[in-house]
């Protein structure tokens, strides 16, 4: 559930792309900047461009001034309702997986789990570990990555841990329970026949 979970957070932020409807991840929060759109100097295209992925960078290289940062911090969609501190939550969580132990991509709004890859990347993990953070779907295209990498990405899309989880505590609880059973029926055969 929390792999689809991330997966639905972020693919809904990227809907979000339009003149009359557009947020932005700045910092790993979500902006709707709608509002300000025919009144940004840089004009609304700059503001589309930055959408589905993470805009930090953007924001950041044009040095925006104190009344932009405000601006921005006004709109920020973390105190309109519960989905939206949930959107906040996920990114976060997804960028913190930023190490070559431990390394998270977002590719097509999906998150892939890259840990197990870092030492065969060809590119190197520096490449991987630039990635992180933000949507790195740009960088993986630009690449121009081949049907076997293609394939070898779905071994690595980040599985629902929960279920996981349950799998093994089911492979160990089960073959116990069984003992279990066995030695009461045993004792109890053991009773009625004495």
């Amino acid at each position: 559930m929390a792999s689809d979970l991330k997966n639905f957070v972020f693919d809904d932020i990227s809907k979000h792309n339009k003149t009359k409807d557009c947020w932005l991840i700045i910092d790993g929060k979500v902006y709707d900047v709608t509002p300000f759109m025919e009144d940004h100097p840089g004009g609304d295209e700059v503001l589309l461009a930055a959408t589905g992925k993470d805009a930090t960078d953007d924001f950041e290289d044009v040095g925006h001034s104190d009344d932009a940062r405000e601006m921005m911090h006004n709109s920020s969609k973390k105190s309109s309702s519960m989905a939206s501190d949930l959107k906040n939550f996920v990114f976060d969580d997804i960028s913190k997986h930023n190490k070559t132990k431990d390394c998270w991509l977002i590719i097509d709004g999906k998150v892939y789990d890259v840990t197990p890859f870092m030492e065969d990347h060809p590119g190197g993990d520096e490449v991987l570990l630039a990635a992180t953070g933000k949507d790195a779907t740009d960088d993986f295209e630009d690449v121009g990555h081949s049907d076997d990498a293609r394939e070898m990405m779905h071994k690595h899309y980040n599985p629902d841990k929960t279920q996981d989880f349950i799998v093994k505590i089911l492979q160990f609880l089960v073959p116990l329970v069984i003992l279990g059973l066995a030695f009461a029926v045993r004792s109890y055969t053991k009773e009625k026949s004495a």
